[in-house]
Formats: C-alpha cells, sequence, structure tokens
C-alpha cells in the first residue's frame, strides 16, 4: 500500500512540477518576444482598493479618552527654555558622540561580516 501511495505522490508531484515548467516556459517566451499585453501593465499599474467597509472611523469619532489615568500628557514634565538652549559646544560634542557610535557600529558590523548598504 505504501509503494501505491508513494508512486501516486511521485506521479502527482511529476505533473504539478510539468505544469510550472510549462507556465514559466510560456511566459518566458511571451517576455522575450517583447509584446507584454496591455491587460497585464495596466493591472500591475492599477491600485488594488479592498472591498471591505470599515464599521467605525477611529480617525474622526475619535474624542479622547473620558479618564485623565488613561494617558501621559506629552511632554510629561516641564521644559524650560534653559533647557532647550544648547551651547555651541554641547552642539558640537553631540554630533561628535554620534558620529564616533556610527564609526564604532560600522567597524562592529563590518567585523561581523554584515553587508551595509
Amino acid at each position: 500500500m505504501s509503494e501505491d501511495s508513494a508512486r501516486s505522490r511521485s506521479r502527482n508531484r511529476n505533473v504539478i512540477y510539468e505544469k510550472r515548467r510549462e507556465l514559466l516556459f510560456d511566459w518566458c517566451n511571451d517576455l522575450s518576444s517583447g509584446e507584454v499585453p496591455e491587460v497585464e501593465i495596466v493591472s500591475l499599474l492599477q491600485e488594488h482598493i479592498p472591498k471591505y467597509r470599515l464599521r467605525a472611523d477611529s480617525l474622526t469619532q475619535f474624542g479622547g479618552y473620558e479618564n485623565q489615568d488613561w494617558f501621559i500628557p506629552s511632554p510629561a514634565l516641564p521644559v524650560s527654555p534653559e533647557d532647550l538652549a544648547l551651547t555651541p559646544d554641547q552642539i558640537r560634542e553631540t554630533l561628535n558622540y554620534f558620529r564616533m557610535y556610527i564609526l564604532y557600529l560600522s567597524q562592529l558590523l563590518v567585523s561581523n561580516g554584515t553587508v551595509i548598504s
């Protein structure tokens, strides 16, 4: 019994492979002929719109949370103008920090054999 099922699976597999091979062969011939049907081009360019409707419009109907405990206002702490005023030295050193981190990260990725694009 197991030989028969193995043979039928093998035959089914061969039929599927043959159909795939024919389909790919036909597709290659269509592409190499230089004339792609216009229907295919249009169907590739069209945006497919899903055929369902939203039951609730959460973007326009949402009025916020009723209870203030459900969210943290942003910014959570008050921001003073002194906190936002950076000196040129602070700005330069912050950018240097980021630059050094990027160099370190790129060296780490290269040493691990990771391709960076």
